[in-house]
């Protein structure tokens, strides 16, 4: 079990005079109860010579990947008292790799917070299953005598916000309820759900509520109005304190160049703005763009608002755009002057980025069915109406960024601010490193768990992982051909005003200038600093696979290039899709090699050398560093099976047929099993488990 409560970060009021929700959410002395995040397995199979050959078509593979998750996680219950089994999403890798996601239903009704993922290939086979299933004993706690309205007015007074309920606007849809009229930063959405705690699964109204700084996910019970869970789906860049039709397919009208598009921005791969910025003239990618970067199906804008993204500088609380009708978004700079005099700069680079990071990412699998961010979607699959909504030189802080994930369908939120660390002051979407930072955010927790369920970041381990990946997308997308594994790199060291930028070390492979290891995790619960150990492993293995077949200088077009840096990209992306809700350094650290496998396992043991430098080696557990390889690259031989007196009868069965528990020492075949499900070997050997001799071990019974 993993469960944290929720320090919120201070905020300033919400919304203007006239808004019926005033306050302060960090005004509340009660510490409400945390996102409880079950325990998750992850199991990687090496399907050998049992592989099937044979293609399978989309709807084959769903139901192999069904049947092998029943097979492996509904043994545990009594009969007739396993969950259902509901399909979330379906996630396509770069590969011909289909992740399948599921969630457990008890009366129709989906558990938020329990998940389990199978990835199989084209063919059919499973290659990994991730679960953070239900267990048994849980006490079932239904209830209706709250309404829609009363738990969100109980949610809102637990935060210590005051409000006004005769300005609600409530509206029933096919999800759920949808509440207007609070704020001014988008809709309450409602709908009920299954919430688990560590020993009862309660029936909750699950809440998704937008404010200025935050972007909460309430959950309140049924019977009581109390609030048994909360996650914030805002995230920091550190600490430190100082609608459109969604289905509209483009027209060829729109795909023919009118004028030429021309933005003076901070140009990649260039990080930041002390290294100059450029012309840039048509850069949308039309494949990932197929409309550019100011049309969402409606015709051009010439403004900062397109399909992908709507920026605009909130310094105040009326937004301000620029508007361009020649579409020559040339700003100047004086940096000898405080940077809200050339907001209009700062505001067109991040539009820049915001688009130039979702086409980017578009080329290596982050694509509508993926979950991201756009709000016309083409037919293409997912749900759109979610372009990033992204406000610059915000009035809400300063010295930080931030970056709000609701599910798919939902626009997510971005908050760029002043730094002060300076004189004079300087501007977070001056600096792409933390620009690409934020918009990471909303990658990984879209891709972790699907698309319909970013709740799958909120361990301290799993969270600590989300801001490595975000410090890794800044430093492989600014990463340029004259670096070498010497180069050490920062993340926002513009606006920190230092070499080491936002963190306490800069990435480097170099042990002595970051000494960083797997174990220093114990040290500290803070999840920036767990994000920096996470992105000094990486970036190891960064240059592991760079060293061996070289850099592209052109992340965007040369995905399928085979280069280090495209192919590290690809593997980062993939991974997140393998992983399960919930990932840890090793499970994490194992869907990334499971990706590199997927395309011929090229990198094998250039990747595990990566790993296990930093102490996350082949033996690497519970936060205990081991620099040993597989056997495959130059490490240790397996030390011989001890000899196992079994019970009689405990292999006396064939893993066809049922009978008493058996044990993992009797079959390579039980032993994979034993460790999907432990249930088949701690109890009895029933037809549940049979049936995963099949999916897990591609055996006909």
């Amino acid at each position: 079990m993993k469960s944290s409560s929720i320090l919120s970060i201070a905020s300033i009021v919400l919304s203007v005079a006239t808004s019926p929700l005033t306050g302060n959410p960090t005004a509340t002395k009660e510490m409400l109860p945390g996102y409880f995040n079950p325990e998750a397995s992850f199991e990687v199979y090496d399907v050998g010579n049992n592989a099937a050959r044979t293609p399978k078509s989309a709807e084959q593979k769903q139901q192999l990947a069904h049947d092998h998750l029943v097979g492996v996680v509904s043994g545990r219950f009594a009969k007739g008292q396993a969950p259902d089994v509901v399909l979330t999403s379906t996630v396509e890798s770069i590969g011909d790799v289909t992740t399948f996601h599921y969630a457990p239903a008890v009366d129709g009704i989906q558990v938020v917070n329990a998940a389990a993922n199978v990835n199989i290939d084209n063919s059919g086979n499973v290659i990994g299953t991730g679960a953070s299933w239900l267990k048994t004993g849980l006490t079932v706690k239904k209830g209706d005598k709250f309404s829609a309205i009363d738990a969100l007015k109980s949610l809102l007074t637990k935060l210590g916000l005051t409000f006004d309920p005769t300005k609600f606007v409530e509206t029933k849809t096919a999800e759920g309820t949808k509440i207007s009229g609070l704020n001014d930063f988008g809709d309450v959405i409602i709908s009920v759900k299954y919430y688990r705690t560590e020993d009862t699964l309660e029936k909750v109204f699950d809440i998704a509520l937008p404010l200025k700084d935050h972007y909460y996910n309430g959950f309140v019970e049924m019977n009581e109005g109390k609030v048994i869970g909360l996650n914030d789906w805002m995230v920091h860049e550190h600490d430190v304190e100082f609608r459109h039709d969604a289905g509209r397919a483009p027209g060829k009208s729109f795909l023919k160049k009118r004028v030429d598009y021309k933005y003076n921005v901070v140009g990649f791969p260039h990080e930041d703005l002390s290294e100059g910025r450029v012309i840039l003239t048509n850069p949308a990618d039309k494949v990932a763009s197929p409309l550019g970067w100011h049309n969402n199906g409606s015709g051009d804008q010439p403004t900062t608002i397109g399909n992908n993204v709507q920026a605009q500088d909130t310094q105040q609380n009326t937004p301000r755009r620029v508007t361009k009708p020649d579409y020559n978004f040339d700003y100047p700079i004086d940096e000898t002057k405080d940077a809200k005099t050339y907001w209009e700069a700062g505001l067109v680079n991040t539009f820049y980025v915001t688009n130039a990071v979702h086409d980017i990412t578009y080329q290596y699998g982050f694509d509508e069915k993926s979950g991201n961010f756009q709000t016309n979607n083409f037919d293409k699959g997912g749900k759109g109406n979610d372009h990033i909504i992204g406000n610059s030189q915000d009035g809400g802080g300063t010295n930080n960024a931030n970056f709000a994930t609701p599910p798919d369908g939902q626009s997510g939120r971005m908050n760029m601010y002043l730094f002060t660390q300076s004189t004079p002051n300087r501007d977070g979407d001056l600096d792409n490193c933390v620009v690409t930072h934020e918009i990471m955010h909303g990658i990984s927790n879209r891709l972790t768990g699907g698309p319909s369920n970013v709740n799958c970041l909120g361990t301290t381990q799993a969270g600590g992982m989300g801001e490595g990946w975000s410090d890794v997308n800044s430093y492989v997308l600014t990463a340029k051909a004259t670096d070498t594994r010497d180069t050490d790199r920062a993340v926002g060291a513009y606006v920190m005003n230092k070499p080491t930028g936002v963190r306490q070390y800069a990435y480097s492979t170099d042990k002595s200038r970051n000494p960083l290891l797997y174990s220093s995790i114990k040290s500290s619960s803070a999840v920036h600093f767990i994000g920096t150990v996470w992105g000094t492993i990486l970036f190891e293995v960064y240059w592991n696979m760079v060293d061996k077949s070289g850099f592209s200088t052109d992340i965007l077009h040369d995905a399928a290039s085979g280069k280090g840096n495209t192919d590290f990209f690809q593997f980062l992306l993939n991974g997140m899709k393998l992983q399960p809700c919930s990932p840890t350094f090793i499970t994490a650290r194992d869907a990334f090699i499971l990706a590199d496998k997927n395309a011929g396992g090229k990198y094998h043991c250039d990747i595990w050398k990566g790993f296990a430098k930093r102490g996350l080696g082949a033996n690497a557990a519970n936060m205990v560093d081991n620099y040993d390889l597989p056997e495959a690259c130059g490490g240790p031989q397996p030390s011989p099976s001890p000899t196992t007196t079994t019970s009689p009868g405990a292999c006396a069965h064939d893993k066809c047929t049922t009978g008493s528990a058996l044990v993992a020492t009797c079959d390579t075949c039980v032993g994979k099993i034993c460790d999907a499900d432990p249930y088949c070997c701690s109890n009895s050997w029933d037809s549940i488990c049979v049936k995963a001799v099949k999916s897990v071990c591609n055996i006909t019974c």
